[in-house]
Formats: structure tokens, sequence, C-alpha cells
């Protein structure tokens, strides 16, 4: 009998001791992140993720192991076999063991499509104007990933895929924070304006990595427009096509000769660009708008003029672009441009109060709207 305790005392002892290499284990497995901008946090989707064939999920995905395991004992009691503690453990046991071998099955392939080139990130080396694109995309990603004020897996997928050093766009809140009330109050006018005029014709001008053309519906044609490198780089990361084009050229080229479907109704959006432009550089703009597209309405962000003069990002100030314009409001835009009527404009305070519940009532205060960039809504006449 004593030899008996003994053995059970031992066996208990190394029961917990299994046990406490599983919590180690669960640890472990908390660590692995489900996106490229995550950290973790125990997101268990995160076991089943992976570019894997249909005979890999086949062969190695965790719940077939696990149903191996547990009809294990199942088999033998149907042949005829008496019931050992292995058929306890088999059973027991089963998803342990099937998750060991799915993640070993992980980390093997994952290290032959490293060697293979298959995860290799994407260098990026941009400067001037271009670069900032990195840094919004950066914040959408962020942001997607995070608190979640939006959604944009495709921005996640981009960031993940990229070599590049996002320090200071990590330490700049308030440029992150502009980026997304600037998302959330675009998103909601254009797909206002989709449901409105299906089949338009969309030209994002300045369009950098933006994604907003994945995001909607209801448009016939998008076009992405910008600085052959940024385009060079789009084409690398968003292989894009159908109704879909990129069209590499500046904002300030005769772009609308690119346009095919000029008689449909057409929405121009200008985001995160007329404040590193000279006045003469923004009429220039509007006039090709007004000489292509004369059904047009144009969504263009502005600066506040004292803000363009005496503010800077910090996420920025290594890559030579600084503010270097801006207009008041939507009525001294339009009284810029010939041609152009003042229909609305929107402060970026309305999309900062999604997320940051104070602005609902900051928002109310003209000396805070002014003081925010705004989406001001033009129309050609």
């Amino acid at each position: 009998m004593e030899l008996d305790l003994r053995a059970y005392r031992r066996d208990c002892w190394l029961g917990a001791l299994g046990a406490l290499f599983m919590l180690a284990g669960d640890l472990c497995l908390s660590a692995i992140p489900a996106s490229a901008v995550d950290s973790g946090l125990f997101l268990r989707e995160a076991y089943l993720s992976g570019g894997y064939e249909p005979w890999r999920m086949l062969v190695f995905h965790m719940l077939v192991w696990q149903i191996i395991f547990v009809l294990i004992p199942d088999l033998r009691q149907l042949l005829g076999a008496q019931i050992s503690t292995w058929d306890f453990v088999c059973s027991q046991g089963s998803g342990n063991a099937s998750l060991c071998i799915w993640m070993a099955a992980n980390a093997i392939w994952a290290e032959r499509a490293n060697r293979g080139g298959r995860f290799m990130s994407e260098k990026i080396t941009l400067t001037g104007v271009p670069e900032t694109m990195l840094q919004t995309v950066y914040a959408r990603a962020r942001e997607s990933a995070g608190r979640g004020a939006i959604r944009d897996e495709t921005a996640e997928q981009i960031i993940g895929s990229l070599d590049y050093d996002f320090s200071l766009a990590e330490k700049d809140t308030a440029m992150r924070s502009g980026v997304i009330a600037r998302t959330i109050v675009l998103d909601r006018l254009v797909g206002a304006w989709l449901g409105r005029h299906p089949g338009t014709v969309v030209v994002n001008l300045a369009c950098g990595l933006d994604t907003r053309c994945y995001r909607m519906k209801g448009y016939q044609h998008w076009y992405n427009l910008d600085l052959p490198e940024t385009i060079a780089v789009r084409q690398r990361l968003l292989p894009e096509s159908g109704a879909i084009s990129q069209l590499a050229m500046s904002a300030m080229d005769d772009w609308g000769a690119a346009i095919r479907e000029t008689d449909a109704p057409a929405l121009v959006i200008i985001e995160g660009l007329t404040m590193y432009l000279s006045e003469a550089d923004v009429r220039r703009i509007f006039e090709v708008i007004a000489a292509r597209l004369p059904k047009a309405e144009v969504f263009v962000e502005t600066m506040n003029p004292a803000v363009a003069k005496r503010f800077k990002e910090r996420s920025i100030e290594g890559s030579h672009a600084k503010f270097t314009w801006g207009v008041k409001d939507g009525r001294a835009l339009a009284a810029l441009l010939p041609g152009f009527r003042f229909v609305e404009e929107h402060s970026l305070t309305e999309g900062m109060a999604v997320f940051a519940p104070v602005y609902k009532l900051l928002d109310k205060l003209p000396a805070v709207r002014n003081i925010s960039n705004k989406i001001i809504v033009l129309e050609h006449v």
C-alpha cells in the first residue's frame, strides 16, 4: 500500500509539473500577434492564421489531429483492446497534442517561407511629401488593430509588409488622431455621396496608400493618382486593376485627360495635400478639375492658415515636408476658385468626437471648429 501511495504522490507531482508547462505554453501562445501591428494578448485566432495551401490545412490543422487523438481510444475499444492509462492521455491530452503539432508546423512553414523570401519585408525609401503617406497608413492600421474607431484591414496588411521605422509616427498622437478623424469624416461623406449618385467616377488625388476604394461601394471607376515614385510603391503593395486604376502623375498635371468617363457624375477627393502646396498650386488643381470634369463635386481637406504657419508634425520632421498654405474656411476657398460654389464644410472635430467624447462638447465651440482642419465641399457650376 505504501508503494502505491508513493507512486500516486509521484504521479500527482508529475501532473502538477505538466500543468505548469501547459500554463507556460499558454503564456507563450498569448504573445503571438493576430496581425502585424498587434501585440498578442491571448488572441487565439492567431493559431488559425497563415496563408497555407489547402493540403497543409488538412494535414496540419489542430482540429484534424485533435479528432485523431480522440478517436484512438475509441478505435481500440472497437477492436477489443483493454483501456489503459495511455488511452486516457490520448483522449484528455488531444487538444494540447494537436496544438503542439499545429504550432510546430507553423514554425517550420514560417521558417521555410522566410528562407524563400515570402515573408521578406518591403524596404521603402521616400522623402518629402510622399513620405507622409507612410505615417497616415500607419495611423489607420494602428487604430484598426487597436481601439477600432475605424476598420482598415488593408492598412494593417500594408504595415505588416513594410520595413520602415515608424517610431516617430508612434509618438505623434496628434497626427494619428487627425488622420483617424479625417478618415471618419471623409468615409461618411464619400459613402453618402455614392449612395445618392450610383455610378460615380471617383478621382483620389495624392492618394498615397489610401484604402478607401476598398471600403466603398457604388462607384463606376476609382482613380488613385499620385507622384510616380509614390505610385511605384503603391503598385508593389496594392496592385489594382479593373474598376480601380492608378495614375502616376502630379495633381497639378493635366490628369483629367486620363479619365475616360467624363459624362458620369464625378467626385474628386483631395485629402492631406493642400497644406503642403502653394495657393497657385491649389488653383491649378481646380483648373484641371473644371476643364475635364464638368459635373464634379470636390471634397478637399484644408488647414487653418495660423496652424499651417506655426504647427509641425513630429512624424514628418525628418522628411523635409512642411506645411505651407492654409485657408480660413470654405467660403474663402470658393472665392479663390472661379467656377466653384461652396456647399458645406465639416470640421475634423466631428470625427474626433467618435473616439474622444469630449469633442462632442468642443465641436460646439466655433473657435475649436475653426482651428481644426476642415473637409470643404465644393461644386463645379
